[in-house]
């Protein structure tokens, strides 16, 4: 067999699926005539994209600013007063944390009476009894039943005036505790 039949006879075995691309073409991507070639069409398409990634922030961009800056410089000012970190208006407005605490603690009560007279399950009622009686003591009765024990064994280290006015103020958030449970849970 000379060259020429060997050549045809290899040809007829390439697929052509198998030939490797010619160099000039490009793949197409996911991307391709997107993009107006045109450049007033393609400056106009962008604006269309800026414009309506803007209406998010309509608002701040309607707020005034000096035309030879893009952005707000802050400048500080002695007579400006930014009320609620300033001193003067912690001194003037104390926050007691303490306050604070026990008001969450009533409300918490008052929620777990509300809770209880509108279970209708003994069972429930009982896992909410449970959880009242667990913020109560956590929160007043043992503190209460430690100071007493901490007299007990050591009476000539403490004073006993400012004890017992300790205990009778936990006292008084226990029975607070306890009149906002009868009145909302009822006498169950």
């Amino acid at each position: 067999m000379d060259k020429k039949h060997v050549g045809e006879r290899i040809d007829c075995w390439i697929n052509e699926v198998d030939l490797p691309q010619r160099v000039n073409l490009k793949p197409i991507r996911r991307f391709d005539d997107l993009y107006p070639k045109d450049e007033a069409e393609r400056e106009a398409y962008w604006d269309f994209v800026h414009w309506y990634r803007s209406q998010e922030f309509q608002a701040l961009m309607s707020i005034p600013k000096p035309p030879e800056q893009d952005f707000w410089m802050f400048e500080h000012d002695d007579s400006i007063s930014f009320p609620y970190s300033s001193i003067d208006y912690q001194r003037l407005h104390p926050f007691n944390r303490f306050a604070y605490k026990l008001r969450k603690i009533y409300e918490r009560v008052e929620d777990l009476a509300l809770l209880h007279s509108c279970i209708s399950e003994e069972e429930g009622k009982a896992n909410i009894t449970k959880r009242f009686n667990k913020l109560v003591n956590e929160e007043f009765r043992n503190k209460a039943v430690m100071l007493l024990e901490n007299y007990r064994r050591c009476p000539h280290l403490i004073n006993k005036q400012k004890l017992f006015v300790r205990i009778a103020s936990l006292d008084s958030r226990i029975q607070r505790c306890k009149s906002t449970w009868l009145k909302y849970a009822g006498r169950d």
